[in-house]
């Protein structure tokens, strides 16, 4: 990563290739508080269940969900950055990242939902059950 010095802030010579500073922000706006709400969902239910966790069983509980903020968010910008600032196509990735980051909130707030009333994760073979006709994958044996 080179840093170049400007007006006396150092800044990513990639992160300003990438995306304008009007997109950062436009892109930023919806991905922070997805991700906080998000791990508020998820600390909420470690934070229920029954016993102490303690610090590192909870982060460790809570990786995957970090991870997935951040890949999440790292597609979306490359995205962003991979199909310019005008035209047709950047306004169809612009719904599509609105339309999925919809559904990921929606998904999760059913995950939530599922977890407090069931005490169970809501997996693919729980989803599966509610669509008729839907193929189960074996995970084997």
């Amino acid at each position: 990563m080179l840093l170049r010095e400007t007006k006396g802030r150092r800044v990513f010579d990639f992160w300003d290739a990438l995306l304008s500073r009007q997109e950062r922000v436009y892109s930023l706006s919806l991905l922070v508080p997805l991700a906080v709400y998000n791990l508020a969902l998820k600390a909420y239910d470690l934070a229920s269940r029954p016993g102490k966790l303690g610090l590192v069983r909870t982060l460790k509980l809570m990786r995957s969900d970090v991870f997935f903020n951040l890949g999440y968010t790292l597609l979306w910008i490359g995205l962003f950055g991979a199909v310019g600032r005008r035209g047709p196509v950047h306004r169809a990735v612009v719904f599509l990242f609105h339309v999925t980051t919809m559904l990921v909130a929606i998904v999760r707030a059913s995950a939530h939902e599922y977890f407090r009333e069931t005490g169970t994760a809501l997996d693919y073979d729980i989803v599966a059950l509610w669509f008729p006709g839907a193929v189960i994958i074996c995970r084997g044996a």
